[in-house]
């Protein structure tokens, strides 16, 4: 049996907003700095532009990261560079990404994570942007989800054990990093589907895919429904990650029943539909703030899932007689995880060649 899909756009896309820093006053001494403290004056010079960010994404990347790299040359010698330089102290301000309390620091550590934090958020919001009705419109797309994945997975590996516990923000914290590191595994993994569909690979492959990207929406969903994050991120996040997770549960049930019907299974092929819609359909009811093309999405599965479900139904009660085995009984649809968070080296080399 041959089904098809009705044309749909691009389903939108989270991004993460940038933490937004305040000035830091310099003392009159670092314009004096030279030699081999030069470093140091770059560095307190160019967080100038972070104050003041362009308005283009990929210049205030180029910005972040090149600070973020510049940065990196200084910390091992933090703060000896100061003494050197007969400057006593400095101290770094960053607000919180998604509306908390801002966080003041001494520490060049807390100066690093904020600027990993944000190579990621504005990977983010590049992946976000892209235009995903063609097939290079989604390579890019993933490309920039998983070098946010890759931003975020380094902060939490290499920066932010350093960072002080007490007097940082919520955005920076463990329970934080890895919720948006899923999240944005979850969109490239995302964008890995909508390739397979467009290059009409097998059924069993494209429910492969979209399980793998339910079930990170599902681990992203739990977090964000947990303390300490339940109160801190916006509530369209949370609508918007339950109905993902729900409508690619559904993907992966209509894709495999289309396999099973292949190989005329069809108990378990009308087992699988009922599962997907049932799920999709209370995810719609509770949906609240998500974006009117994600509902559409929603509404266009479920409508077809139930016209498949409606004549698969009739076949077997004309044709095949077979028994329709209780979703408890069922496996999970297998998974293939195609997604991986891009290396924090490889993000930094290849913004030097772009």
């Amino acid at each position: 049996m041959t089904r098809s899909l009705p044309p749909m756009a691009p389903i939108p896309m989270l991004s993460i907003p940038e933490k937004r820093t305040t000035p830091t006053i310099l003392p009159k001494s670092v314009d004096r700095i030279s030699g081999s403290d030069h470093d140091l004056a770059c560095v307190l010079v160019n967080r100038r532009g972070l104050e003041n960010p362009p308005s283009s994404l990929s210049l205030r990347r180029d910005l972040v990261v090149s600070y973020y790299n510049s940065l990196s040359l200084l910390a091992p010698h933090f703060p000896i560079s100061l003494e050197r330089c007969r400057i006593g102290s400095l101290s770094f301000t960053w607000h919180d990404a998604f509306g908390g309390s801002a966080a003041t620091q001494g520490s060049i550590h807390f100066e690093v994570a904020a600027a990993a934090f944000n190579v990621a958020a504005i990977y983010s919001q590049i992946g976000a942007g892209e235009e995903r009705g063609s097939g290079d419109g989604i390579r890019k797309a993933c490309n920039a989800f998983q070098c946010a994945a890759g931003a975020l997975k380094f902060l939490e590996g290499h920066v932010r054990e350093k960072v002080l516990a007490e007097g940082t923000t919520v955005d920076l914290s463990a329970d934080c990093v890895q919720l948006l590191e899923k999240v944005m595994l979850a969109q490239a993994q995302e964008c890995y589907f909508e390739k397979a569909v467009e290059l009409q690979k097998t059924p069993g492959i494209c429910s492969k895919v979209a399980r793998k990207v339910g079930l990170y929406y599902e681990e992203a969903y739990e977090a964000l429904t947990s303390p300490p994050l339940d109160r801190h991120l916006d509530k369209s996040w949370v609508s918007h990650v339950q109905l993902k997770a729900a409508l690619f549960k559904a993907e992966a049930c209509y894709w495999y029943s289309m396999e099973l019907h292949g190989k005329g299974e069809i108990g378990e092929e009308i087992a699988r539909l009922k599962i997907g819609l049932s799920d999709l359909s209370k995810a719609k009811k509770v949906a609240k703030g998500v974006a009117s093309t994600l509902i559409r999405a929603a509404s266009r599965l479920e409508e077809n899932m139930r016209c498949v479900l409606d004549k698969a139904d009739r076949e077997n009660k004309q044709i095949y007689y077979m028994r329709i085995p209780d979703a408890s009984s069922l496996v999970e649809i297998p998974e293939a995880s195609l997604a991986n968070s891009t290396p924090m080296d490889e993000i930094l080399d290849a913004n030097k060649k772009s």
